[in-house]
C-alpha cells in the first residue's frame, strides 16, 4: 500500500487537479483516512479524537501538494472536508487539460464484472456531469 503512495501525483494547480483528486481519494480510502472528508464522525469516537482525525487527514492531503500552491492549501488546517472543498473550488477549473482528462476517463470507462451496475451508471453520470459543468455537452451520439 505504501508503494502506491510513492507513485502519487502532487497537486501543482488546475492543470493536474482531477488526476490528483482521484489518486488522493483512492489513497485516503486505502489508508482508512476518508471519514473526515467523505463520511461522518463514528458514534464510538470522541470529539477530541475526531478533531485529531481531521488534523491528520488535512496534513496528509497537504503533503501531496507542491510548494508553489502552499499558500492556498495552508489556509485550512483543522477541517479535512473544508480543505477538500476549498481545493476543488480553487483548482477544478475548466482548463483544457482537465476537460481532456475527464473526457478520456469517460471514454475509457468500462463495467467491471462483479460490481454494481448502479455504481457503474453513477460513475458514468458523474463524469458526464463534470463535463457539463466544464461547459461541454455530451450529446446522445457520444453517450451511446
Amino acid at each position: 500500500m505504501d508503494s502506491e503512495i510513492g507513485k502519487m501525483v502532487y497537486l501543482a494547480g488546475s492543470d493536474n487537479y482531477h488526476l490528483w483528486k482521484d489518486r488522493v481519494e483512492d489513497v485516503l480510502y486505502m489508508k482508512r483516512m476518508h471519514a473526515p472528508v467523505f463520511g461522518s464522525k463514528p458514534k464510538d469516537m470522541t470529539d477530541e479524537d475526531w478533531v485529531t482525525e481531521h488534523r491528520v487527514t488535512c496534513g496528509f492531503i497537504r503533503s501531496f501538494c507542491l510548494p508553489q500552491i502552499w499558500n492556498e492549501v495552508n489556509k485550512e488546517k483543522t477541517n479535512a472536508k473544508t480543505l477538500w472543498n476549498m481545493l476543488e473550488e480553487t483548482f477544478a477549473k475548466k482548463s483544457g487539460n482537465n476537460k481532456l482528462y475527464v473526457m478520456m476517463k469517460l471514454m475509457h470507462l468500462k463495467y467491471v464484472d462483479g460490481t454494481s451496475v448502479s455504481d457503474h451508471v453513477n460513475e458514468f453520470q458523474g463524469l458526464a456531469d463534470k463535463l457539463s459543468l466544464m461547459g461541454l455537452s455530451c450529446d446522445d451520439e457520444v453517450l451511446g
